[in-house]
Formats: C-alpha cells, structure tokens, sequence
C-alpha cells in the first residue's frame, strides 16, 4: 500500500520494493495464485535513508537501488544491496536511476545526462573512470531518469525536464501570459489563499516532496513542511488560517500510507489529523468546506483493489470518515463550491475521465459536466463558472444560481501546454485568482509548441 518508488523482480516469486518515499527496501513472495494481498513483505534496508527505483543485476541476487542521504533528501547515491549478504553500500555518488548493461557496465543519470562506468559483478566494485554516454535524456523530480537498457539497446525518453525546469506563470482567460511569479524549481498543485496574497504549492526535490507557501506580497517562498517522504497537496482552511495536506509524517503510519495531515499555523509543526483503517491506503485532501467544518479527500478502501473515492473527514474529533462518492470506478479530484452547494469531482464510470457535479454533501443526483473527457475541476470565487481541463485545453461551463443545477455547455478558453497533476488525488495543477481573471499555471521553462502533438 501507499506510494511505492518502484519494484524489480529477482526470480519468478520474489520481488524487492521501495515501498514507500520514506521507507527503505523489502521483499515480498508473491504466492502461486498472484493475490497481492497475500504476499508478506520484510524489511531489508533501513528506511533512515530512503530507497528507490530498485533494479536487478542481471544473473545475480545484487539490486541497484537509489538512495537518498540521511542528511539530504535532494540529494541521491546509487547504492547495491545484495540479498545473500543482507548489506548495502554506496556505488556511485549523487546520481539516480541506475541500471546494469551487461557485460559489465553500470548506467545512471545525474540531471539529463545519462552516464556509465565498468562494473565488475563478482567483486562488486566499479572500475576505471564515469563518461558521459548522451545528454538530453529526461527526468523528473521523482528521481527517475527515463530510460531503458535491454541486449544491446538503449532507449530513451528525449528531453530536458529536471526538477528546476519549472515557473509559475499567470495565464489570463484567453491564454496569453501576464506575469511569473516564480521560477528555478519543480512545482506543482499551486492553491491560491482565499485572500489572494500567498499559494501554497508542492515542491519536489529528488525522490522528496515537501509543502511551500509563496508569499505574493513580499515575493518569498518558505517551505512549511520538511519530512522524508512526501508531503503534497495542500488545500488552504476558508478563513486562510492553515492548511491540509498529504503527508507521511509520522513513524507508526507503518504499511498504511501517507494519510491526512494539517498545519495549524504556517511556519509550525505538522499534525496528523487521522489515520482510518477501514479505507487505510492513503486519504488525499483535495477541497475544505466553505463553513471549514469539514475537509473532502481522496481516499482508498484497504486491502481492496477498488477504485479511489470520495470522502468527507468532519472536523469534528470524531476521526471518522464519511462516504460522499462510492462506486466501482474511479472518483477524485473532489472541489466544492465556494457557496457550499455543489461538489465537482472526476469519474472514469463512462469509461474514460469526465466532469461531474451533484449536490453537498448530498443526497441528489450527479450530472456529467463535461463531454469530451474532464480532468482537475476548479471553481470560480463566486460559484458561478467551473474551469476543467480536457487534454490541452482550458474549460469553462456557466453554473446558474439557485437550487437547481443549471449548467451551459462547456467553451474552449484557450488551449496551451502546462503541466498536468500526474499523481495524488486528482488535485487541479491550477487555480483561478480571486477575481476570476486569470490562472495560476505550472509551466515548463521552455515550451517550444503549444500544439496537441508536440511541445
């Protein structure tokens, strides 16, 4: 359970995992009849610093792993672990992603370079100096280089993204860009506080993820969280006074995954708010009520292979979670309107992921916004347009006042290249300004086409 940094299969039943962005390595015997739920894993690293993205060295029991210093999260060492000895030890210093290419050389990347050194399997050291094999290979601040190596063939993912490679940019509703607000690290999930003056945004370094509030009035960005692990997604209280958020803090979360968090007051310590095992995998915030009674999430039944779904976490001591969208298919990305009368929210029921909107907290029925595949639903301030994106365009439906749901067709605003959210709740990767003209982006440093093939 929880956010798993990669896998590699050392016999036809034994895998070794990271299985989480805090944890170490283990390893896991996944029995005849393939039913995860049954496989029993053991701890084999220590998880002071955390492994990731695990790969075998061919004809061997040895796993390259990255691992990132008990210091320094942001900073990675490819390392070996060898399952007949039970010992890790430092290869290669500040790289990521390696891989063996037989028959005796160890690849990695350190930013879009990919890189090579001789290897020799039998004593486990390397041999003779690095060299530059290519540049120009992309990567990502999860700390994976994209690439592969088979018999004698190399293939690669072509680009430049590395984890500075990013801005924050306000797009204004016919896509032409008015501003940056920030720049030279990896962004994502930026939410505006409801007095326009700070975003909070996730910020990944390495295989770490960690909450920041950019102050817009003084033009500071401050971290709020520093953990192993991931903290992510922070949505803002109504009133602007804290903020919750995906986090793994906490030492006796154990196998149940990153859970629900908040910070009373910016700049202090991180809380935990609850830890459910009837769902257990994870519980994502993605909206706060408008009374800021209550926080809606994202969250996962344990020990099920269901689909991720919507719930209510009441602020009221109870620590219990409240189901507001339960089916087969996937729902998440869950935002209510600033007038508290509508959740919007992303379902997969038709087969692909489109927009919806019913009543909250309900009972009522749900009616498909969108027509043409929707993902991240965000309001306007006043509850009277919704924004989604559907591939790389920006959406916008009319909500009419009033008890009944009265929606227009969905209008094209613009169609640009940002970034999408790629993992964690379904969280919008935007958000509207308080006066409803223009939107907080995540973009590239460089895009060269803003066309749907290429960019």
């Amino acid at each position: 359970e929880g956010v798993s940094r990669g896998a590699a299969w050392i016999s036809d039943t034994m895998l070794v995992v990271a299985m989480s962005p805090n944890s170490g390595l283990g390893t896991g015997i996944v029995p005849e009849d393939g039913i995860r739920d049954r496989v029993e894993w053991d701890s084999v690293t220590s998880a002071a610093a955390p492994a990731a993205w695990p790969t075998q060295i061919w004809g061997t029991t040895d796993v390259l792993f990255a691992r990132s210093a008990e210091d320094d999260l942001g900073e990675t060492d490819v390392a070996l672990f060898s399952l007949e000895t039970g010992r890790s030890r430092t290869l290669i210093n500040s790289a990521i992603s390696p891989r063996y290419a037989p028959p005796g050389y160890l690849l990695f990347a350190r930013g879009a370079a990919l890189h090579a050194v001789a290897y020799d399997a039998g004593t486990h050291e390397t041999r003779g100096s690095e060299w530059e094999v290519l540049s120009g290979v992309a990567a990502s601040g999860l700390g994976v280089s994209h690439y592969a190596v088979g018999a004698g063939t190399l293939a690669y993912v072509a680009g430049d993204m590395i984890p500075s490679d990013f801005k924050l940019v306000w797009i204004d509703r016919a896509g032409e860009l008015v501003g940056t607000l920030h720049e030279g690290r990896r962004y994502g999930k930026p939410r505006i506080s409801p007095d326009g003056r700070r975003v909070a945004v996730t910020v990944h370094e390495g295989p770490n993820s960690d909450v920041w509030v950019l102050d817009l009035t003084r033009n500071t960005l401050q971290p709020q969280t520093r953990h192993p692990g991931e903290d992510d997604g922070a949505v803002w209280a109504p009133d602007g006074s804290a903020l919750a958020l995906m986090s793994e803090v906490g030492e006796d979360r154990g196998e149940l995954g990153p859970a629900l968090a908040w910070i009373p007051e910016l700049g202090g310590r991180t809380e935990q708010l609850v830890f459910t095992p009837e769902f257990g995998a994870w519980e994502f915030p993605t909206s706060w009520s408008p009374d800021g009674r209550s926080i809606i999430v994202a969250t996962r039944r344990k020990g099920t292979s269901a689909g991720a779904d919507i719930a209510l976490f009441p602020l009221d001591g109870t620590g219990e979670l409240v189901s507001l969208v339960e089916t087969p298919a996937d729902e998440d990305g869950a935002r209510v309107s600033p007038d508290g009368a509508w959740l919007a929210y992303v379902s997969d029921a038709s087969g692909r992921k489109e927009i919806w909107i019913r009543p909250f907290p309900g009972p009522g029925t749900a009616v498909q916004v969108s027509t043409n595949g929707g993902i991240e639903p965000v309001w306007s301030p006043d509850a009277r347009e919704l924004f989604y994106r559907s591939g790389l365009d920006m959406m916008a439906v009319d909500v009419a006042p009033g008890a009944e749901l009265v929606l227009s067709p969905p209008r094209r605003l613009f169609t640009k290249r940002f970034e999408h959210t790629l993992m964690g709740g379904g969280q919008a990767n935007f958000d509207i300004s308080i006066d409803g003209q223009r939107f907080l982006m995540v973009r590239r440093k460089r895009v060269a086409v803003d066309s749907p093939g290429r960019g």
